[in-house]
Formats: C-alpha cells, structure tokens, sequence
C-alpha cells in the first residue's frame, strides 16, 4: 500500500510539473523571439569624402523601427575640395554602399544641420537613402577649397512602402460615383469591424492549466483519505 501511495504522489506531483514546465518553455520562447528581433537590427556607416579619401562621420543605428544618427568621431574639421559635398553609406547587413552628395553651400547655409531618409522595403530591408541639407538656397558660394570647423546635427526619417489602392472589379457600364460609394461602405465596414474586434487578454498560469492542477490535487485528496492497511478490517 505504501508503494501504491508513493506511486500516485508521484504521478500527481507529475501533473503540476507538466503545467510549470510548458509555462517555462512559452516563456523561453517569447524571450527568445524579442532577442531575435533585436538581433535584426540594421545599422548604417555613413562616411564622407575629405580630401581625396572617405572618412567615417557617424552610424544609423536602431533601424528599421527607431533609427537614429550617432556622431563616431570628435574632430570637426572639414576640408571640401569640390562644391558638392559626397557621402558614402554602408549597409553592415548586405554591405551595400550608397552614394550621395548635396551642394556644399546648402549644407554650410544650413548650419550643417542635414537628414537622412531611409527607404525600406517589404521586407523592412534598406534599399535606397536620400541626403539632404535642412536648407535649399546658396546665399553665397564657398571659396574652394574650404576648411572650416563642422557640427553636424542630423536627422533620421523612414520611408516605408505604401500599399497601393486595390482595383474595384464592378459591372461594365456602372457609373464612377457608384463605384466609389460602393468602395466607400466596402472599407467602413471593414474599419468597423475591427474597432469591434475585442482583445483577447493573456491568460494566467491557472487559467491555462486549471485542469492539470485540479486533477492532481484532488488525486492527493483521495490517496490522503484512504484507508491505511492497520485501519481495514481483519477477517
């Protein structure tokens, strides 16, 4: 009787355990996805041209979701041998490089405050980068060559791929404001439907696996409330 009773402790101690050890493993895996998400992040070299050679200035770091320009040099010293001022960017991930340049005076004009636009694509992968300064005018043209000190305040924009409008398949001969009404209800019911989509809350760990806990600790219920072997009767 002592090894039955040990047996079904043992199997109802197995029921909880089962319940913890695939509450265990949902969490390992959520954890693991967020660290692959953080280990897709892109980053951008961006060099530019001083002299005859490329010089690195800065990184975009926090791409796709919120990038952001980082200064990786401390010397603001700038030599400009051509009117337009040349970038060179580099894609760590593909190790792609982009070229692009703007007119020098419009960057000194800006107070070397300029902005980087990355273009993404479906796949949230980098595939052009569009350089601007912050102004547009040459109030005056820059004696070349020009040295002269730099701080560069830039920005960061991201261009993502706008999904483009679906054809409406309607009868031939059917007028355009018909269609464009028809169109209309089409996508307020769609949007409606999902404002009205409730949000399923996450469960707890006992509303998950209720009924492996309860069928354990009622099996301990019953082998604590059975008879001992002293306790039965003799024949």
């Amino acid at each position: 009787m002592r090894v039955s009773y040990f047996f079904s402790v043992l199997i109802a101690l197995s029921f909880i355990g089962i319940a913890i050890a695939t509450e265990v493993i949902t969490t390992t895996t959520t954890t693991t996805t967020t660290t692959n998400d953080n280990n897709n992040e892109i980053k951008l070299h961006v060099y530019h041209k001083q002299g005859a050679d490329y010089k690195k200035r800065g990184e975009i770091v926090g791409l796709p979701q919120t990038p952001s320009y980082i200064a990786t040099t401390q010397d603001n010293t700038i030599e400009l041998n051509s009117p337009l001022y040349q970038i060179k960017i580099r894609d760590e991930t593909t190790d792609r490089v982009i070229l692009s340049s703007v007119k020098a005076c419009q960057l000194v004009n800006s107070d070397w405050n300029d902005e980087f636009r990355i273009h993404l694509d479906d796949e949230k992968k980098v595939y052009h980068v569009d350089y601007y300064a912050e102004g547009d005018t040459c109030e005056s043209n820059i004696e070349l060559p020009y040295k002269g000190e730099s701080k560069f305040v830039s920005k960061v924009f991201i261009e993502r791929p706008a999904a483009g409008p679906k054809p409406f398949l309607g009868q031939s001969g059917g007028s355009k404001s018909s269609q464009s009404q028809t169109q209309a209800k089409q996508q307020g019911g769609k949007e409606k439907s999902e404002d009205e989509m409730p949000i399923e809350e996450e469960k707890t760990f006992f509303q998950k696996y209720w009924y492996l806990v309860v069928g354990g600790g009622l099996l301990l219920v019953n082998l604590m409330n059975a008879p001992s072997e002293s306790s039965a009767p003799r024949r």
